[in-house]
């Protein structure tokens, strides 16, 4: 067995096991990004998400909190389209007000999916 195989099958003995199955729902949801275009854009909200992803680690940003953010972004978006906080700041709402659609919004995507970690989904 060569040594890939070794860490592939280390990996898998010694983390919680995970029905990625469960997942198939929001996996469609986030892959449906790169199908959608908000009004004001001729680029998809996935190319979007994409771009900024590159234009802030090449800015220097920590690679794993871009990644954060952009997923987050990504499953909010599944759900709310091209509005985020920019858009609802607008609206005159209060930043704890944003908080909560922005929250609503990740769960109604993310919520049924118990099989994410818990300390991940607190991080999203």
């Amino acid at each position: 067995m060569n040594s890939a195989n070794q860490t592939a099958k280390e990996i898998m003995e010694n983390s919680a096991v995970v029905n990625l199955a469960a997942f198939i729902p929001l996996f469609r949801e986030i892959g449906n990004l790169k199908r959608i275009r908000a009004a004001n854009s001729s680029d998809s909200f996935a190319a979007n998400l994409c771009r900024r992803a590159w234009s802030e680690i090449k800015g220097s940003a920590e690679a794993r909190a871009v990644a954060v953010k952009i997923c987050t972004d990504a499953i909010v978006e599944a759900n709310l389209g091209a509005i985020d906080a920019r858009v609802l700041q607008v609206d005159d709402l209060t930043e704890t007000e944003i908080k909560l659609i922005l929250r609503r919004a990740f769960d109604v995507v993310a919520a049924p999916i118990n099989e994410i970690d818990e300390n991940l989904r607190n991080e999203l």
